[in-house]
């Protein structure tokens, strides 16, 4: 359970090193039985999960609208489908001998791989957040485009890296000899040996300053403690403001909508219908900040007729159109919100585990690689249209 450092990286208890998941302590029968429950398990997330987000990729890749939340969402199963094809067969294989990976160089790639992964997933559920929040409820800003959300996807990318890496670093297959002694014997001989006057024979006693242990854990060669401490205390500080922006901004979303909702209400009984384009009409139309057609249309027709006001029928397509949009965007702002909802419930039995509340659990920690596994199914569950295309693609295979 070592990637439980990666998680959370402030508990070195749960490493192969302490006696918490030493397999000294667990009887043999027993280990084995759960490494292959852990094996079948991850096997099974991995198969599924690959299918699941191959066919997310394909299909929002080949969308010909260009809206932020596809590119979101893309970038996402990008990810999904990388954790399943690589970090849980990795895991797996990891976990099967024990974290005795042999190299230096591959513990450090399986520590820096299984921690981009994880706050990469969830900064790009804050950029999702934040998307959600301003084509709802300031849609006329403009902040977010596809290019921008790219960008922001870049630098997100990179911070995950830059986390990736900080934490390989503090780990490895050799540790601090406790025995060393960097200053040298001085025995009237040498200054780096003894004599053995029985034998005149001279045994060496300076020792190597690295050991090898033999197994992937944390050490301290090239991170001190006390950055490792800081670092642990900022990487637990990022998780909970993600979390808790998230739950802000769906807030907001959530009391803008029932707000509009009941002005509208109200409006209806009090005013008489628009019979042009008001401000409220605007901004229900920028509700999508993907989507202005019907504005255009609308002055077209306008034009057209010559007319200042609009006509009756273009009225009420502009309405229909307005209304569509508006629960298109609600309904995708409702799947991603069940996305990062499925996240943080994937994500908290380990997070527990780490934080010791919870006994430590191999399969029951793993069980957050189960995110990368649900997201297709909730588009395949929320999403009507993902639906239509899922079985256009089986029909003509």
């Amino acid at each position: 359970m070592e990637n439980a450092v990666t998680v959370l990286p402030e508990l070195e208890s749960l490493v192969p090193r302490s006696n918490v998941t030493s397999t000294s302590t667990i009887p043999s029968g027993e280990y084995q039985w759960v490494i292959y429950a852990l094996v079948i398990q991850l096997s099974t997330f991995s198969v599924l999960g690959s299918v699941g987000n191959a066919i997310v990729v394909y299909i929002y890749s080949n969308k010909k609208e260009k809206a932020t939340s596809n590119t979101f969402i893309i970038t996402l199963a990008i990810v999904d489908l990388l954790t399943c094809v690589v970090i849980i067969p990795f895991t797996i294989v990891v976990e099967y001998i024990d974290f005795k990976i042999v190299y230096d160089a591959l513990c450090k790639t399986y520590f820096f791989l299984i921690t981009f992964n994880v706050p990469f997933s969830m900064f790009i559920m804050v950029a999702i957040a934040f998307d959600r929040y301003f084509c709802i409820c300031h849609p006329f800003l403009g902040i977010m485009t596809v290019k921008r959300a790219k960008i922001l996807i870049c630098l997100l990318g990179c911070t995950a890296t830059s986390l990736g890496l900080f934490t390989s670093l503090m780990h490895g297959m050799y540790e601090f000899n406790s025995a060393f002694n960097p200053t040298p014997v001085n025995d009237g001989f040498n200054e780096t040996s003894t004599t053995d006057y029985s034998t005149h024979h001279i045994v060496s006693t300076t020792k190597a300053k690295y050991s090898y242990t033999g197994s992937c854990g944390p050490n301290v060669i090239i991170i001190s403690r006390s950055v490792r401490m800081a670092y642990q205390k900022f990487y637990s500080f990022l998780f909970l403001v993600s979390f808790i922006i998230i739950a802000v901004l769906y807030a907001l979303i959530v009391r803008f909508v029932v707000l509009k909702r009941s002005w509208r209400q109200k409006a209806k009984y009090t005013n008489p219908p628009p019979t042009g384009t008001t401000e409220d009409t605007a901004i229900d139309d920028g509700a999508n900040n993907e989507a202005s057609a019907a504005i255009k249309t609308t002055k077209k027709d306008a034009v057209k007729n010559g007319k200042d006001g609009v006509s009756k029928r273009t009225q009420r397509k502009h309405d229909k159109s307005k209304e569509k949009n508006q629960s298109s965007n609600l309904k995708i702002a409702g799947m991603l919100f069940v996305v990062t909802l499925v996240f943080v419930i994937a994500f908290l039995p380990g997070w527990l585990i780490a934080h010791q509340v919870l006994p430590a659990n191999r399969l029951i920690f793993y069980m957050y690689f189960l995110y990368n596994v649900a997201n297709p199914a909730i588009y395949a569950f929320m999403n009507p249209i993902f639906r239509k295309d899922m079985k256009r693609i089986f029909n003509c295979t």
